[in-house]
């Protein structure tokens, strides 16, 4: 926490989720082994993830009120003339999700495959429906592309004003795609009208305020899904005529024999009902 000495008394808080998941995991009597900002190993992963999803229902007023009562004990005289407390909000959020591979040696097969196929293959308009912007034809903004070394490794990363997609590996196991939030009024939220004595609900900007950080978790929750599935259609690497090799050979099964598949052919390419034992997808 870093406090501002002079008026309005500017309270700045970082939090990290991960050690805070840490210390959830020590409370829980569940094992893990931590490096800087990452887990490589954890001993029940879906009870980690679930102590993970309890971040995102903190009542976050109170425990940040309990932090500027440590770091800040004058904060209530101070303010006690204004009548008015603190307005919390969230000036840039990160939001990571990491997939945790049982080998090294496997993610740095694949590794570089993903940085190829997000520099030469996501287009501008690929961008911009991961972040939830499907129209992208009515985009007007910057958006760029850098691929840089880092202490860690090579790291990608995609920016939209402001706003960010990036993927790299952490610790030669964990592979982090994460979302960074720093102008929220760029997405959308569902809630309640202010002007409206109705307090009807409408999509409306996304707010600075806490009161819409779940939102943000959402949103860039579904970013990370996006990218990831994305870059999915890179982990078939073998090449197309090897794939083609169980089919276009005879089979002998049960003593009868079965012939081989010809792709090229006419009619295996008609034909209506395939070989018994005999596929070709």
């Amino acid at each position: 926490m870093r406090v501002q000495s002079c008026f309005p008394f500017t309270v700045s808080v970082c939090l990290n989720g991960r050690n805070w998941l840490a210390r959830q995991l020590d409370q829980a009597g569940i094992d893990y082994r931590q490096c800087q900002n990452c887990f490589p190993k954890l001993s029940e992963p879906v009870a980690a993830q679930a102590l993970m999803n309890q971040q995102l229902q903190t009542d976050w007023p109170k425990v940040l009120g309990q932090l500027l009562k440590e770091a800040h004990p004058l904060a209530s005289e101070i303010v006690a003339p204004l009548k008015q407390g603190y307005y919390w909000s969230a000036a840039e959020t990160e939001y990571a999700t990491d997939l945790l591979f049982d080998h090294p040696k496997r993610l740095a097969e694949l590794y570089p495959e993903f940085l190829r196929h997000g520099l030469s293959s996501f287009q501008c308009s690929d961008v911009l429906r991961f972040l939830g912007k499907n129209r992208p034809e009515v985009f007007c903004g910057e958006l760029t592309g850098t691929l840089k070394h880092r202490p860690e490794g090579l790291r990608l990363k995609h920016t939209v004003n402001g706003n960010s997609l990036k993927i790299y590996d952490k610790e030669a196991q964990v592979l982090r795609v994460e979302t960074t939030i720093n102008r929220p009024r760029d997405f959308r939220v569902y809630r309640p009208t202010r002007d409206d004595p109705n307090q009807g609900m409408k999509w409306q900007e996304l707010r600075y305020g806490v009161a819409d950080l779940y939102r943000r978790a959402e949103v860039s929750h579904r970013a990370n899904a996006r990218y990831l599935e994305a870059l999915a259609s890179v982990t078939g690497r073998t090449p197309l005529h090897q794939e083609a090799l169980g089919v276009c050979q005879a089979l002998i099964v049960e003593h009868h024999r079965y012939r081989a598949l010809n792709p090229w052919s006419l009619a295996d390419g008609k034909s209506a009902t395939p070989c018994r034992k005999c596929f070709l997808f």
